[in-house]
C-alpha cells in the first residue's frame, strides 16, 4: 500500500508536488525444513577395539588397525529452492579440540567430510558446503573414526558419544 502526501493552502490549491510518500511491505515466508536420512539416526560402529590400541595411539590420533568409516547421508528439503546452497554441521555437548567426547572421557570421534577434513563440533565456521539438486535433494558423505583423547588407557567397555547434524541456509 502506498500514500502520497500534498501540502496546500487552500482545499481549491491543485496537488502538483508530493512532499513525501509513505509505503508499507512484507514478505510472506513459508517454514523451510530439511529432513536427514530419512528421520534415522546415523551410526558409526566400530566394534571391539583393544584399550592399549587407544594409549598406544596417543593423544588426537586413531589407534592403529582401526579405518574410518564412511555413510551418505540424504538430505531432502522442503520449502527450498531447488539449487539452493547449504552447509551441514555437526553440535555436540561435549568436545576436545576437533573431536566429540564419549562417555569415556578418555575417548572421542573425529566427524570429518569425504576428504578426511575434521569438523569442530560447535564451531560456526567449520562446516560441510553442499547444494540441493533440481528436486531439493543432496547427499552428503561423512567420515568417523574413534580417537584418544588424552592418550591414557581408556577403562574397558563401550563408549558412546552423540553429536547433531545442522543444516544451515546460505
Amino acid at each position: 500500500m502506498m500514500f502520497t502526501v500534498y501540502v496546500t493552502s487552500t482545499p481549491y490549491d491543485p496537488l502538483v508536488t508530493p512532499v513525501y510518500t509513505i509505503s508499507f511491505g512484507g514478505r510472506v515466508e513459508v517454514p523451510q525444513n530439511c529432513e536427514l536420512n530419512a528421520g534415522q539416526i546415523v551410526e558409526f560402529d566400530f566394534g571391539d577395539i583393544g584399550a592399549s590400541l587407544f594409549s598406544a595411539a596417543g593423544p588426537g590420533n586413531r589407534p592403529a588397525g582401526v579405518m574410518p568409516q564412511t555413510k551418505s547421508i540424504a538430505v531432502k528439503c522442503t520449502n527450498v529452492a531447488a539449487q539452493a546452497y547449504l552447509t551441514m554441521r555437526l553440535e555436540a555437548s561435549a568436545v576436545s579440540g576437533q573431536a566429540m567426547v564419549s562417555d569415556n572421557q578418555d575417548l572421542g570421534f573425529i566427524v570429518a567430510d569425504q576428504n578426511d577434513t575434521p569438523i569442530t563440533p560447535n564451531d560456526l565456521n567449520s562446516v560441510i558446503p553442499f547444494r540441493l539438486d533440481a528436486a531439493a535433494v543432496a547427499n552428503v558423505t561423512l567420515r568417523a573414526w574413534p580417537i584418544s583423547i588424552t592418550g591414557q588407557k581408556p577403562t574397558e567397555g563401550p563408549f558412546s558419544a552423540l553429536g547433531y547434524l545442522r543444516v544451515d541456509y546460505q
